[in-house]
Parts: structure tokens; C-alpha cells; sequence
């Protein structure tokens, strides 16, 4: 997010495959998706911030808060297939599958824990 805002700028290792060596993948979300690069960013970072919020806190709509969580990181993986970075997309693949699983799991939204 605040890259995206243009607060800080995100280190080439972050914004290129292959630990800052290979393609730029916002450059790439860019032209694939057709948003420019510091929407893309804010996109993402209010996502992951909305996510946290009502996971950890509201629990309005969880397993809702979980799928989208998994759809994010779903397209992030598939990035960085495209951009053909080392890792392939594992670490995402990862938690968007945790994400689902959590979103099968979870218990429904007025039950929170004190």
C-alpha cells in the first residue's frame, strides 16, 4: 500500500523475479491487467489490509475475507509463473490453498474469541 501511495519505493528484489534479477512483475500485472502500476499496488495492499482486519478482528465475513485471500494470491502465483520467476509461484500457491482451507474450516462471523 505504501508503495503504492508512493511513500516508499519497493526494492528490486520485491518488484522483479528471480531475487531482482529478472523481469519487472508489476510492469508485467501492468500490462496484462491494463492498471497502472501504483493502482495495482494500492489494490493489493487495501486487500491484504481489509483481510487482516476482519480475519483477526471483525470476523464480519470470514470465510468470504478467505476466498478473496485466495483469489489474491491466486493471481500473484500465476505472475509469477508468467514472469517465469525461480520459485514459480509456490509461496502463494501455499497460502492461497492455507486460505481456502482456513475458509472451510473457520467457524462463522459473530463468534469471536475474547
Amino acid at each position: 500500500l505504501a508503495a503504492g501511495l508512493g511513500v516508499v519505493e519497493l526494492p528490486p528484489a520485491l518488484a522483479r523475479a528471480n531475487g531482482g534479477s529478472g523481469l519487472d512483475k508489476f510492469m508485467w500485472a501492468e500490462d496484462f491487467y491494463g492498471v497502472p502500476k501504483p493502482h495495482l499496488l494500492s489494490a493489493v495492499g487495501i486487500c491484504k489490509i481489509l483481510a487482516l482486519l476482519d480475519i483477526w478482528l471483525l470476523r464480519i465475513v470470514p470465510q468470504f475475507t478467505l476466498v478473496c485471500v485466495a483469489i489474491l494470491m491466486g493471481a500473484v502465483a500465476h505472475g509469477h509463473i508468467a514472469v517465469q520467476d525461480e520459485d514459480q509461484g509456490i509461496p502463494p500457491i501455499l497460502l492461497g490453498v492455507a486460505a481456502l482451507v482456513a475458509a472451510v474450516t473457520c467457524t462463522r462471523g459473530q463468534e469471536k474469541r475474547d
